[in-house]
């Protein structure tokens, strides 16, 4: 949405609460699905061994119950689940939470995010935010594989002016 876009999650821009607000929420989507997807590509096959979380969490927005890592096999063309992650629930809002997982190559890399507490009655805890989302190359001793993100998606919505050179942000507080 305009008022949590996508990119958000990508700008360096740390924020666990709303000044300034700065994260990408899934509540553009009523109602709110039980599963939310956020797909990130890559340039080129690279290998992957982790990723890094910040939750937002308030009265209306919830922590996910439970965080599945996948990887898109080019072979078989197909998502599968990384091995070995080191954490899937007990996330927490206002902290960093990095999940390693089995390095993979590829070059596509899923977070799908199950619904945590949902409140029906008065309309709380309806929706996740995310304010920024990290994710680690393991680059070999000559730095001359490193990743490059090719595109940022959520549901299939891409990150406008999504820029893969950019990698420093500035924005000013009121």
């Amino acid at each position: 949405s305009d008022y949590d876009p996508i990119a958000h999650i990508n700008d360096g821009i740390i924020s666990f609460d709303t000044s300034p607000k700065n994260g990408w929420g899934n509540w553009k989507y009523p109602p709110i699905p039980e599963v939310t997807t956020l797909d990130m590509t890559l340039d080129t096959p690279t290998t992957l061994d982790s990723i890094t979380f910040y939750f937002r969490e308030d009265g209306g927005i919830y922590i996910p119950k439970d965080t599945l890592i996948q990887y898109w096999d080019a072979e078989t063309q197909a998502w599968v689940d990384v091995t070995n992650q080191s954490q899937r629930d007990g996330f927490v809002s206002g902290e960093a939470q990095t999940v390693t997982f089995d390095p993979v190559v590829t070059t596509q890399l899923r977070a799908q995010f199950t619904r945590g507490e949902q409140d029906t009655s008065g309309g709380k805890k309806d929706c996740m935010v995310l304010t920024e989302v990290e994710v680690y190359a393991n680059v070999p001793d000559s730095g001359s594989d490193v990743a490059k993100l090719a595109s940022l998606s959520v549901g299939g919505e891409a990150l406008e002016d999504f820029d893969p050179d950019k990698i420093v942000y500035t924005i000013t507080l009121p």
